[in-house]
């Protein structure tokens, strides 16, 4: 029976069985990647894919379609920890999503010859090394998933990861406690965020994933300049700079995604968000396939992070030409300046690495270690917290 892509990538996702699937604990990574602000995701829409790509995806499949839901094994549908969740979507989404984009590039080819859908096969896989994303340093990053294009298949040469993306238990990780009133919560939430923000922004990439075995999560990047007046104003007195970080962490308990520890940082990050159930699927409905599918074509098209608000609405078919964001090679560590001559809190001097002959500020030793107390995500509540607090005091 003939099938179209839509309703290909419209099939039921399989029914695991996460009962006994571990939650793990989430990277604690660096603070100086993680989104400043965070928003639903409004236009990321059925409405706007069938304005864009319906007739493409009504195109009946020339091949028959390789997986059904029913013909995964029982045994990988039986979650143990993150890299069964990891190990399912690559028998079933990486599988049904590539399948649709092998068959669906040469139509999208045709209907935008302009584009990019010629410049060489499109490949949505997971990621054993030919997505990994460098930072600074050279240092590998390692996302879970990557989108690439290569002309030549047989080519080891390595391809920019235009589509960063991560899987994680839904014992780990809900959409819904990035707006829950449990702080524990939304630290859980900001902790994955902040990992896929680091993907894409090192990778300079507008798109990323979140995957579970509940829901989709997609995500989209963009830039603005902080205002230097809404950054963190420290006190040179000893004793009102450890008052002032102990507000601090009182409104670090009722909030844990505030960053007070990258208030110096000068660029923000404004990262919109939305969650496809992985239950959705059948006629007119917008399903986890049909995302993966879709963002997939988009991070093709244009994967280059913009300014917030530059970015054409998804319900147009041709993207914006606005210049994409310049991003710097590198960007400090974010420990407040503390010296008036611009030397690290250390008395070290940041441009020569030598020892700083100035004076080190009352207090100021004191405010680094609160500074790293608080970019490791402690609380008051946290085990030990006031015997420490009281130590670096004193």
């Amino acid at each position: 029976m003939a099938t179209s892509f839509l309703s290909y990538l419209r099939l039921p996702n399989p029914a695991a069985n996460s009962s006994e699937c571990k939650s793990g604990s989430s990277t604690l990574g660096s603070q100086q990647y993680r989104p400043d602000e965070v928003k639903p995701w409004e236009d990321l829409t059925l409405e706007n894919l069938e304005k864009t790509f319906k007739d493409v995806l009504e195109h009946q499949m020339d091949e028959p379609r390789i997986r059904n839901a029913r013909e995964i094994s029982p045994e990988r549908l039986i979650l143990y920890e993150e890299g069964s969740v990891r190990t399912l979507a690559e028998h079933w989404n990486e599988e049904v999503v590539q399948h649709a984009l092998r068959g669906t590039q040469q139509l999208l080819h045709r209907k935008l010859p302009e584009g990019p859908f010629d410049d060489g096969h499109i490949y949505f896989r997971q990621n054993h090394g030919q997505g990994h994303i460098p930072n600074q340093d050279g240092q590998h990053q390692k996302p879970d998933w990557c989108v690439y294009q290569k002309k030549d298949e047989q080519s080891t040469k390595p391809c920019p990861n235009l589509l960063p993306g991560d899987i994680k238990p839904a014992k780990k990780w809900k959409s819904e406690w990035i707006t829950s009133s449990d702080p524990t919560m939304r630290r859980k939430a900001y902790l994955v965020l902040n990992q896929i923000t680091k993907y894409m922004y090192l990778g300079g990439r507008r798109y990323g994933f979140i995957l579970s075995e509940e829901e989709l999560v997609a995500v989209r990047l963009s830039m603005f300049t902080r205002d230097p007046e809404e950054n963190l104003e420290l006190a040179n007195d000893g004793s009102a700079a450890a008052a002032h970080m102990l507000d601090s962490l009182q409104d670090l308990e009722g909030g844990p995604e505030e960053d007070f520890a990258d208030a110096q940082r000068r660029q923000g990050r404004f990262l919109e968000y939305c969650g496809i159930p992985w239950r959705a699927c059948g006629d007119d409905s917008f399903t986890v396939n049909l995302t993966l599918w879709w963002l997939t074509v988009l991070a093709v098209q244009d994967a280059r992070i913009k300014s917030a608000g530059n970015y054409t609405s998804l319900g147009s078919l041709i993207r914006g030409k606005s210049p994409s964001w310049d991003l710097p090679v590198a960007e400090p560590e974010a420990i407040p300046d503390l010296s008036p001559t611009g030397d690290t809190p250390n008395g070290i001097d940041s441009s020569s690495g030598h020892q700083s002959h100035e004076e080190e500020k009352p207090g100021s030793r004191t405010i680094v270690h609160l500074y790293r107390i608080i970019s490791i995500y402690q609380t008051p509540t946290s085990p030990g917290f006031c015997g420490i607090l009281e130590y670096l005091i004193l």
